[in-house]
């Protein structure tokens, strides 16, 4: 696949994504949280819910900006750049801390005696896991641009000496 066409397809998904994370935040989870009030009879921790998931869907949405920019950068053929270490990392870490806010809300809500139901807790914890391996593989391609990058930096040097030698026997040869 060519590098725009790959951008785009990744475009694409990215955007799906947002999309989808708009309807879980604002949709689902409301109505999830509406059905906890009917079956309990109170709205106790509906707020702290909510508050939650809107904390937790800063990050992911900064994560897909990041994940955007990386997408274009690879349309430009411009992906082993100094920009793209920064936007890994920065994936990274949101992937991090939202993991850490779901784990700190978990704790938090299920202290504070929040009904919750155990496959949301299940769904949630998967949803870490999932986080953790996300920043993990991030880590790992900061690993790999920055190699490429010190090979690329490695080429140009040499092709600067071979330049450099080819003009000083063209010069010896007059």
């Amino acid at each position: 696949m060519k590098p725009r066409s790959l951008s785009i397809l990744l475009k694409l998904i990215v955007m799906t994504l947002a999309l989808m994370g708009l309807a879980v935040f604002f949709r689902l989870i409301p109505s999830i949280l509406e059905e906890l009030i009917q079956e309990h009879g109170t709205a106790v921790g509906y707020w702290k819910w909510q508050i939650l998931a809107w904390a937790v869907a800063v990050p992911c949405y900064m994560t897909l900006y990041e994940y955007y920019q990386l997408c274009d950068r690879i349309g430009k053929e411009q992906f082993f750049v100094e920009k793209t270490i920064v936007s890994l990392r920065r994936i990274s870490r949101y992937t991090t801390v939202t993991s850490g806010l779901i784990l700190t809300g978990i704790v938090w809500l299920q202290l504070a005696g929040v009904p919750g139901r155990p496959v949301t807790l299940l769904f949630l914890l998967i949803m870490v896991f999932m986080l953790f391996v996300t920043s993990a593989l991030a880590n790992t391609m900061v690993y790999v641009v920055r190699k490429a990058l010190e090979l690329k930096e490695e080429v140009c040097t040499l092709r600067e000496q071979q330049v450099m030698h080819t003009e000083s026997e063209r010069h010896a040869g007059k």
